[in-house]
């Protein structure tokens, strides 16, 4: 096939093309109305997301450096996500928030839990924080249909997230004063042994 006969396919095609344009353009105006409908028809879905930095290096790790075993924080923090997403813990956001208003029978309360599960998540940001040091960035997202309550919800969660947090680290430095209180003890009575 040479340039001559490839020039004079696509010449005809194109008249072709031409001799229908007014149906193409009806097919294309129909096809688009019925998109614009059912885009319509969809209900409007929002996300909110909160990204906090879990710093779990505390003031007291230094000085344990070498004298006692560095807790494993990204387990710690795992129990607090798993600790967020517990029943009593969504039954309190639920009621906080009003979403438990939703629900009228045991079942749909039910449901409605489980759905708030599965729409809550809580998820490490960056590559630190899926370390086992732990810290780093994590994002805190939820959708729903309603910008209020998602916004709401998120917020709550965040709370109870930063709370759950600084109880942990609060008992890591407890249990690495109580090491270094019964450390100093120890060689207390060793002195005055010798």
């Amino acid at each position: 096939m040479n340039l001559r006969e490839l020039l004079n396919k696509l010449l005809d095609e194109l008249r072709g093309a031409w001799r229908f344009r007014w149906l193409s353009i009806a097919v294309a105006w129909a096809i688009c109305l019925i998109g614009w409908a059912y885009v319509m028809t969809l209900p409007n879905s929002y996300r909110a997301t909160a990204k906090v930095y879990v710093d779990t290096r505390g003031i007291l790790r230094p000085l344990l450096e070498g004298l006692a075993i560095n807790p494993d924080v990204a387990s710690g923090l795992d129990l607090v996500r798993q600790a967020l997403l517990s029943r009593p813990q969504l039954e309190q956001v639920a009621r906080e928030t009003d979403l438990d208003l939703r629900a009228k029978t045991p079942a749909e309360k039910e449901a409605l839990l489980t759905s708030i599960r599965e729409r809550v998540s809580i998820d490490a940001a960056d590559l630190r924080a899926r370390t086992t040091q732990g810290e780093g960035l994590y994002v805190i997202s939820f959708e729903d249909r309603d910008r209020a309550k998602t916004v709401e919800v998120v917020q709550k969660m965040l709370n109870a997230f930063v709370e759950n947090a600084l109880g942990e680290k609060r008992t890591g430095q407890e249990t690495a004063q109580r090491f270094i209180d019964e450390q100093i003890a120890e060689y207390e009575q060793r002195l005055r042994d010798a």
